[in-house]
């Protein structure tokens, strides 16, 4: 009965897409690859009265979907590995090295770095003379402020890819796309020795969990 059920909602999702799938049915369909040979349809319930929504599954840590039961770790690691998978697959969709550089652009490719990301994490993007993208780096994770986090290190990245000019970006998972006292402080430290071996630091932007950003440049942070 179960592999009945299984296979008409498989086949409704492959002649339908998501369609008319309300949150309980997508989490259904996502446990038939973890959960084998069992009515998934009260769990994807449980797991969503207890953690909101369906985001709010995704985003939960494995050791507490674990706890739920019926669900299995594997099933658990597929849900953690969805936005993950996504983002790679998000900056895999853009044309980032052929993208002449201006902040819009740029945030528009880089918000995939952050996404479904549950830590702080720091990317330097590395340009040329004509701020065409060389290379995405990812710097550290944790707060901008960490000891991972210095001026040297941005140097020595921007130095071995032979930047003219960077752009740093970064993220406030549990926050607002607003930047702290720290931030702006870091950050001019920063641009400072970038300055005095001749390469520009053309803007820092700051993400939130939903996609929002801002940008240094436009608030006029970057060069006070």
């Amino acid at each position: 009965m179960h592999e009945k059920h299984r296979e008409r909602l498989k086949q409704r999702f492959e002649h339908e897409g998501l369609q008319g799938f309300e949150e309980h049915n997508i989490l259904e369909l996502l446990l038939f690859f973890g959960v084998p040979r069992k009515d998934t349809n009260p769990l994807a319930h449980t797991l969503i009265n207890r953690f909101g929504s369906l985001t709010r599954v995704i985003d939960a840590p494995i050791e507490r979907l674990c706890e739920v039961k019926g669900m299995t770790r594997n099933a658990a690691v597929l849900l953690k590995l969805l936005p993950q998978v996504m983002s790679v697959y998000l900056r895999g969709k853009s044309d980032f090295k052929n993208m002449m550089i201006n902040h819009r652009d740029c945030a528009e490719y880089l918000r995939a770095y952050f996404t479904g990301a549950s830590d702080e994490m720091v990317y330097v993007v590395c340009l040329d003379g004509k701020c065409t993208p060389l290379e995405c780096v990812f710097l550290c994770k944790g707060d901008i402020n960490s000891v991972h986090v210095s001026p040297r290190k941005v140097m020595e990245i921007a130095f071995s890819r032979k930047a003219s000019a960077i752009l740093l970006a970064h993220n406030h998972p549990h926050g607002t796309a607003l930047m702290s006292s720290d931030d702006i402080n870091t950050t001019n430290n920063i641009m400072s020795v970038l300055e005095s071996v001749s390469i520009t630091l053309i803007d820092h932007l700051v993400f939130a969990a939903d996609g929002e950003y801002c940008s240094f440049k436009d608030t006029g942070l970057l060069f006070k």
